[in-house]
C-alpha cells in the first residue's frame, strides 16, 4: 500500500497554471462551437479543438503537480496512452485521486486519427463527446485544482476591484452572445488601467506644456505628438503593438452611444462576432495581468497618512469647476521656465465646456478655499491668463476628461476674502505710493498690470497688497 503522500491535493492553481487552464477551456469551447454546425469541415475542427484541449489538460496537470521534477525525467511524449499511464502512476504512487473518464479520453483521441485519415465523420457523437470532454474537465478542477468550471475567468486573476466588475461583466456579455457590449467593458477596463499606469511616468508629465505649445503652432502636430507618445508608452509597458493596433482598430467601431466626447462614428459593415469580443477580452486581459505582474510602486514612496490640515476640507475652482473632484490626487502644478502650469481631470463634458470657454476667452477665474470644521479659514481668487490648453478623454467609465492648462497670473487680481488689501482704483492722491500708482490706473490690460507691478517690486513695495476691481471686471466680463 503506498505511503501517505506529502503533495496537497487539491492545490490552488498559481497564476501562470489558471492562465492554461482558462486557455484549456477556449479550446473546449472552440471545439463546441464547430460541433454545433452539421458540416464535416467543422466536424474536423472540432474533434481536433476537443482532443488538443484534452491532451493540454494533461500537460496541465504534470506542470501542476511537478511530475518532471519528482520523476527526474521530461516528459516529450505526444501518445495520450503515454501521458495517461505516467501521470496515473505518479497519482497512485503519492496516494492521489485516480485520474477520471480516462477510457472517454482514449476514445476521443481515437476518433480524432481516425477523422485526420478521413476514415470517418463523427458529426452524430459529437455531442456526446464534448459533453464527456466537459465532463474530464470539471472533475479535474475540482478534484486537483479545488475550483469550479464557473470559475475559469481571467476575472478571478484581476485584483483591481472595479476593473475585474468590468471584466466579470464583459464575460458574462460573451456568453450571452452580446458581443460590442462586452468590447465596451473590456475597453473600459483597459482605459481605466492605463489611466492608473500611465500618470507620474517618465515623460508623462512633460507631454501636457509640450502638446499646448504645439496646438498653438498648429492643429495638425498635436496628435501626432499624442500618436507617438502612446506608441512610446506603450512601448514601455511591455504591450504587444501588433495586437494594441488591431484593439485599436475593434474600438474605432464602438457605436457613438458607447462613447463620450464626439468622436468620429465608424460603421462596421457586417455584424459583431464572437472572434471580436473574443480577440479585445483576450488581448485586454493579458495586458492587464501583465501589468499586475511589474512593480509599479514608488520608489520613494509617500506616506498617505500623513494629514497636513485635519478636519478641513478644500476647493479649487477654476471657472466654477472644482477640479479637486475628480482624481485629484492624480493632477499636478507645473513652475515651467517662464509660465505655469496645471493638470488635472474633470468629470464631465458640460464642465470641460466652461473651462475651454474661459480659456477661449483669454481669462479665466480661479478660486481657492479652505474650511476646517465649517469655519472658511483660507479664501484666496484671481485672474489666470490662459496661453493654451490641451484636453482628451481618459476614459469612458468612469467619465474622465485630462485638461493641461497653460497659464500667467494676472498682476493685481489676486483677491484674499481674510485679508486687508486696497482696491487701487479708489485710490487716491493723498493714499501712500499714490503717486506710483495713479499714472497707470486704470488697469485696462494685463501689459499694464504687468509694468505696475515692476515697478512696485522696483521700489520695494509689495503689489500683493493691491488689487484692482476694474481690471477684474474687465477680463472675465
Amino acid at each position: 500500500m503506498p505511503e501517505e503522500s506529502s503533495i496537497t491535493c487539491p492545490k490552488a492553481p498559481t497564476e501562470e497554471i489558471m492562465r492554461m487552464l482558462i486557455r484549456a477551456n477556449q479550446f473546449l469551447n472552440h471545439a463546441k462551437e464547430h460541433a454545433l454546425s452539421s458540416t464535416e469541415f467543422d466536424v474536423m475542427i472540432s474533434i481536433h479543438n476537443l482532443d488538443n484541449a484534452l491532451e493540454y489538460i494533461l500537460r496541465i496537470l504534470i506542470k501542476h503537480f511537478d511530475i518532471e521534477s519528482v520523476a527526474g525525467k521530461s516528459v516529450e511524449t505526444s501518445e495520450i496512452d503515454q501521458l495517461i499511464g505516467i501521470i496515473s502512476k505518479f497519482f497512485d504512487e503519492n496516494s492521489l485521486p485516480a485520474l477520471p473518464c480516462v477510457s472517454d479520453i482514449k476514445l476521443i483521441r481515437k476518433q480524432r486519427n481516425l477523422v485526420q485519415h478521413a476514415i470517418t465523420n463523427p458529426a452524430s457523437e459529437m455531442k456526446i463527446y464534448i459533453a464527456n470532454g466537459e465532463k474530464f474537465l470539471s472533475r479535474v478542477l475540482n478534484r486537483y485544482f479545488g475550483i469550479q468550471l464557473s470559475d475559469l475567468h481571467f476575472s478571478t486573476l484581476i485584483e483591481d476591484h472595479f476593473v475585474k466588475s468590468l471584466i466579470a461583466r464583459a464575460e458574462q456579455k460573451i456568453a450571452d452572445k452580446k458581443y460590442i457590449e462586452a468590447i465596451v467593458d473590456v475597453r473600459d477596463a483597459f482605459d481605466y488601467a492605463t489611466f492608473q499606469n500611465s500618470l507620474y511616468r517618465h515623460g508623462k508629465l512633460s507631454s501636457g506644456p509640450a502638446i499646448v505649445e504645439a496646438r498653438n503652432g498648429g492643429a495638425e502636430i498635436p496628435p501626432f505628438l499624442e500618436h507617438i507618445h502612446d506608441t512610446l508608452w506603450m512601448t514601455a509597458l511591455s504591450v504587444d503593438m501588433g495586437k494594441y493596433n488591431r484593439y485599436l482598430e475593434y474600438t474605432k467601431y464602438i457605436p457613438y452611444e458607447y462613447c463620450k466626447g464626439h468622436a468620429i462614428q465608424y460603421v462596421l459593415q457586417r455584424s459583431w462576432e464572437k472572434r471580436d469580443a473574443d480577440f479585445c477580452y483576450l488581448f485586454v486581459c493579458n495586458t492587464l495581468l501583465h501589468w499586475q505582474s511589474m512593480d509599479t510602486s514608488d520608489i520613494d514612496p509617500r506616506d498617505d497618512n500623513v494629514v497636513f490640515f485635519p478636519n478641513s476640507e478644500f476647493t479649487d475652482l477654476i471657472e466654477g469647476v472644482d477640479i479637486r473632484e475628480t482624481f485629484e490626487s492624480k493632477g499636478c502644478a507645473y513652475g515651467l521656465n517662464q509660465h505655469m502650469g496645471k493638470l488635472f481631470f474633470v468629470n464631465s463634458e458640460e464642465k470641460l465646456l466652461r473651462i475651454k470657454t474661459g480659456s477661449e476667452r483669454g481669462f479665466l477665474k480661479q478660486t481657492f478655499r479652505r474650511t476646517e470644521n465649517g469655519v472658511l479659514r483660507f479664501s484666496h481668487s484671481s485672474i489666470i491668463r490662459s496661453l493654451g490648453m490641451d484636453w482628451k478623454l481618459a476614459m469612458n467609465n468612469p467619465e474622465t476628461w485630462q485638461v493641461f492648462l497653460l497659464f500667467d497670473a494676472v498682476p493685481f487680481t489676486e483677491k484674499d476674502e481674510l485679508s486687508e488689501q486696497t482696491d487701487i482704483d479708489n485710490m487716491t492722491e493723498d493714499d501712500e505710493y499714490s503717486e506710483i500708482i495713479l499714472p497707470f490706473l486704470p488697469l485696462m490690460t494685463m501689459e499694464v498690470a504687468q509694468a505696475l507691478e515692476e515697478r512696485l517690486k522696483a521700489e520695494g513695495i509689495d503689489p500683493n497688497q493691491y488689487y484692482s476691481s476694474k481690471l477684474i471686471e474687465e477680463l472675465i466680463r
